[in-house]
C-alpha cells in the first residue's frame, strides 16, 4: 500500500538520513535553505499542508524528482507484480523489471529506499548462490538498512524478508521467529543448507512447503523439493527420499518440464534407491540408456555388484566407454571397482570427487559396516 507516500510526513524520515549525511547539523542546513525548523519539526508527526511545500523544496535542493498521485499507483501496482511474480517464481519480465528500477533511480526518483528495496528483492531472486549474491549486493543492502524507518507495512514486510537473506545467517533470534510467507522460511533454508544444517534446512523447507502448499505455489514446491530430497539423502533417509523424489519426478513430467530440476530428481531417485537397497530399480533404471552421468554410473555399478557378479564384470570389462576416455574419471571406476570387491576403507578418500553427488559418499561407509 503506497497511499502514505502520497502524503508528506513520512518523507520526513527520509530527509532526516538525507540531510544528516550531507551536514552535521540539521537546524543549521533548513536555515540556511530558509525552510523554518521548528516547521520541520512540526510536519514529522503531523500531516500539514506545508509539509508538501517542505518536502518539495527539499527535493529539488537534492535534486530529486517527486511524483504524482498517479505515479505513485503506478509504482503501487509494478511493487505488488514483483512481488507476486518472485513469490510465485515467474520470471518472464525479471530483467526488464530491473531496468525499470534502474532507470527510475537514475531520474534520482524521490521512492529511491523502496525502488533499491525492490531491486535487492528482485536480485535475491537470481539463479545465483547465496553467498554471492550477498556479496555483490550488501553495500547496496547496507544503504537501504538507513532508510529503514521510511517503509511503512506492506514495504516493512519487504525489507523483513531482505534482512533475513542478508543477515539472518548470523542472527539466532530470526530463527525463533514465525512467518506467514513462504519466502521467509525458504531464505532460512537455503542458509541452513550453506552451513551444512541440513536438519534446519528440512525444517525451514517443510514450513515454506506448507504455506506454498496452501497457496498453490507449484513452483516454490518443486524448487523446495529439490532441497529436501538432498538434505533427506545427506541424513541418510533414503526411504523418504525415495517417495519424494518418485513424486518430483512424476510432478515435473506432468508439467512437461525438463530441465535441471528433473535431471537432479533422477540422480536423487537412483542415488536413495541405492541408499535403501532397491537394486534392481536402479538397474531398471539405467541398465538401457545409452549415456550416464558419474553418479549414476556408480549406483548402476553397485547394483551390479550386489545382484548379479557376472554381470557386473562385463558392465566393467565393456561398459562405459564413453566415460574411459577420460583419465580421471577412468581413475574412479578403477577404484570404484577395488572398494566394491575389497572394503577397503582406504580406498574412500580415493573415492572422493566432485564428478559424484556427495551424499554417496556416507553410502560407500555405509557399504563398510554391512
Amino acid at each position: 500500500d503506497f497511499s502514505e507516500y502520497k502524503n508528506s510526513k513520512i518523507y520526513f524520515q527520509m530527509f532526516d538520513v538525507l540531510i544528516r549525511e550531507k551536514v552535521p547539523n540539521r537546524d543549521h542546513f533548513l536555515i540556511d535553505n530558509d525552510i523554518p525548523a521548528s516547521s520541520y519539526r512540526r510536519c514529522r508527526t503531523i500531516e500539514q499542508n506545508v509539509g508538501r511545500d517542505i518536502i518539495n523544496k527539499l527535493a529539488n535542493l537534492l535534486n530529486l524528482k517527486t511524483n504524482t498521485d498517479e505515479e505513485i499507483d503506478q509504482l503501487e501496482k509494478f511493487a505488488n507484480k514483483v512481488y507476486y511474480q518472485m513469490t510465485y517464481k515467474i520470471y518472464k519480465s525479471f530483467e526488464e523489471d530491473i531496468e525499470y528500477i534502474k532507470k527510475l533511480l537514475d531520474e534520482n526518483n524521490i521512492l529511491f529506499p523502496i525502488l533499491e528495496l525492490l531491486l535487492l528483492f528482485l536480485y535475491m531472486n537470481q539463479n545465483k548462490a547465496v553467498n554471492k549474491i550477498v556479496d555483490e549486493n550488501y553495500e547496496l543492502f547496507k544503504k537501504v538498512k538507513k532508510y529503514n524507518i521510511f517503509f511503512n507495512g506492506n514495504i516493512n514486510e519487504l525489507y523483513e524478508l531482505v534482512v533475513i537473506y542478508f543477515t539472518g545467517a548470523n542472527k539466532e533470534e530470526l530463527y525463533l521467529k514465525t512467518y506467514d510467507n513462504a519466502i521467509a522460511y525458504t531464505i532460512l533454508s537455503a542458509q541452513a543448507y550453506n552451513r551444512g544444517d541440513y536438519i534446519a534446512c528440512l525444517y525451514f523447507s517443510n514450513k515454506a512447503k506448507e504455506i506454498s502448499e496452501k497457496e498453490g505455489n507449484i513452483r516454490r514446491i518443486i524448487r523446495l523439493n529439490r532441497n529436501i530430497m538432498i538434505c533427506l539423502l545427506h541424513i541418510g533417509n533414503y526411504e523418504e527420499c525415495y517417495e519424494l523424489a518418485s513424486r518430483q519426478i512424476l510432478i515435473l513430467e506432468s508439467l512437461d518440464i525438463e530441465d535441471s530440476a528433473l535431471e537432479l530428481a533422477q540422480k536423487v531417485l537412483v542415488v536413495s534407491s541405492i541408499g535403501c537397497g532397491k537394486y534392481d530399480r536402479v538397474i531398471e533404471l539405467l541398465d538401457n540408456e545409452s549415456q550416464l552421468n558419474l553418479t549414476e554410473v556408480t549406483c548402476l555399478m553397485i547394483a551390479h555388484y550386489n545382484t548379479n557378479k557376472k554381470e557386473y564384470e562385463l558392465l566393467v570389462k565393456d561398459g562405459f566407454d564413453y566415460i574411459k576416455t577420460d583419465t580421471e574419471k577412468l581413475n574412479y571406476l578403477n577404484n570404484l571397482n577395488y572398494f566394491l570387491k575389497k572394503k577397503d576403507k582406504k580406498y574412500l578418500i580415493k573415492l572422493e570427487t566432485k564428478l559424484i553427488m556427495a551424499p554417496l559418499q556416507k553410502i560407500f561407509k555405509k557399504m563398510l559396516e554391512s
